[in-house]
């Protein structure tokens, strides 16, 4: 993943209720705060909130806790605040951030307002399986990662509809979300890759 030197990459993610997206969202930030500051605007759950606190406990490591800034945002000045201050800036959900600031958009408020940041944005799925936010907002994002929900939560897994970034066939790209691995795909089922796990931690954001 390459860092631009002009506007941002952004990223956006979307699943139903119970599909591992809080799970993934918090993975993925433990791995950014490493090496980078990030930002958290949670609006979904307030980051005061006992079920905030047991998430970021859970999920992020000592390092990751002193490199992640988790404001209430109320307004746009809180967010635009949290923008500036930061490297990679997470937004759960674009649905709540709509409703805070209406018409906000992913392309003009966002990727080609700032220059050299990293978006992460979550966007809760509708009953069709399409984006809340309209569809616009979807293909607006670099790369695309969708969720796939079974009754077995440990079974969830995510897979980019888009990736810039990647050369391999998307179909080929599945991690297990509760297990941390990728997963091979084996006519229509799916099964783990023996001894592939993920590090997270290598997750990189260079520049361009």
């Amino acid at each position: 993943m390459k860092k631009k030197t002009k506007e941002s990459v952004v990223i956006t993610m979307t699943g139903g209720q119970g599909s591992g997206k809080t799970r993934f969202l918090f993975q993925v930030m433990n791995a950014f705060a490493q090496n980078y500051r990030c930002g958290h605007a949670s609006m979904e759950e307030h980051p005061e909130s006992s079920l905030y606190e047991d998430k970021a406990l859970q999920y992020l490591n000592a390092t990751a806790l002193n490199n992640v800034d988790n404001p209430e945002v109320k307004s746009l000045q809180d967010l635009e605040k949290l923008i500036e201050e930061n490297e990679v800036i997470f937004i759960d959900s674009f649905q709540k951030l709509q409703e805070l600031i209406p018409r906000y958009e992913v392309d003009k408020d966002l990727r080609k307002k700032y220059d050299g940041k990293l978006f992460v944005i979550v966007f809760q799925q509708t009953s069709n399986g399409s984006m809340r936010g309209g569809t616009k907002s979807q293909f607006d994002g670099d790369i695309i990662l969708m969720t796939e929900k079974f009754e077995d939560y440990r079974e969830n897994y995510i897979y980019p509809d888009k990736n810039r970034y990647n050369s391999i066939p998307t179909p080929e790209l599945k991690f297990n979300i509760y297990s941390g691995t990728m997963l091979r795909t084996e006519g229509a089922g799916n099964t783990e890759i023996e001894g592939v796990t993920v590090d997270l931690e290598k997750l990189n954001f260079d520049v361009e």
